[in-house]
Order: structure tokens, then C-alpha cells, then sequence
């Protein structure tokens, strides 16, 4: 992350409670990460349709809408068929939806281990 040269990372970040979409943005942004946050499934749709440069998605699963996280996932692996995808949720049913090569953390979550997950993940995909 420390690299001038380089692009940041580019997190989606979906997350319908105010709360704890401020504090994740706030800490991912804080560690030198790109966020683009969205509140709804539809919200996240559109912007992986405008921002083809999204390197991780982080998404709530249960959202407003009709959309919910496991579809924005999938919608994202058929875009982005190798980025990573990290799941947050504190009711997950379906878990067998999951997209392949994903991460799930539990609510509520620590935003140091999702950080450090997604900085282990982006260096695994560089490498």
C-alpha cells in the first residue's frame, strides 16, 4: 500500500446500517484503500456496471431491496471472475449460495480483520 506508483485498492463496500458503513469505510479508507459504498443491492449493481476497477467486493448479504449480497456476488465473479469477495453478515442463511473462493465474517466483525484479509488476498492475487 505504501507504493506511489501505484493504483489503491478499490473496495466495494455494501452495507445497509449507517453505522457500520461509516466505520468500515472510515478504517479501510484510513489504511490507504479506494472505497465506494452503497447501501442496497441495486446501489451495488449499479456501481460495479460504472466502476469496472473494483478490485474487492465486501458485502453485507441481508440488504434493502431486491437484491440482496449473495446475487451482488455473483454478479461480481461474472465481471471480475478472480477478485476477491469477503461476505459480512450476523444472519447468513444459504450459505451453500456462497460464490466460490470467498470469505465470510460473522457480525459483528473487528474492521482490522477484514483489512487484513483483504490486504492477504490482494497480495495473493499479485503474486
Amino acid at each position: 500500500m505504501s507504493d506511489p506508483d501505484k493504483r489503491p485498492i478499490t473496495i466495494l463496500a455494501v452495507e445497509d446500517n449507517t453505522l457500520l458503513r461509516a466505520a468500515i469505510v472510515t478504517e479501510l479508507e484510513e489504511v490507504g484503500f479506494r472505497v465506494i459504498e452503497a447501501v442496497q443491492g441495486e446501489d451495488a449493481v449499479a456501481a460495479l456496471e460504472r466502476h469496472a476497477d473494483i478490485d474487492v467486493l465486501f458485502t453485507d448479504i441481508r440488504l434493502p431491496g431486491e437484491i440482496d449480497g449473495w446475487e451482488i456476488a455473483r454478479r461480481f465473479r461474472e465481471l471480475h471472475p478472480e477478485r476477491p469477495i469477503i461476505y459480512a453478515s450476523a444472519y447468513a442463511p444459504g450459505a451453500d449460495r456462497r460464490v466460490s473462493d470467498s470469505l465470510f465474517f460473522p457480525k459483528p466483525y473487528r474492521p482490522s480483520q477484514v483489512i487484513r484479509a483483504i490486504e492477504r488476498l490482494a497480495a495473493s492475487k499479485e503474486a
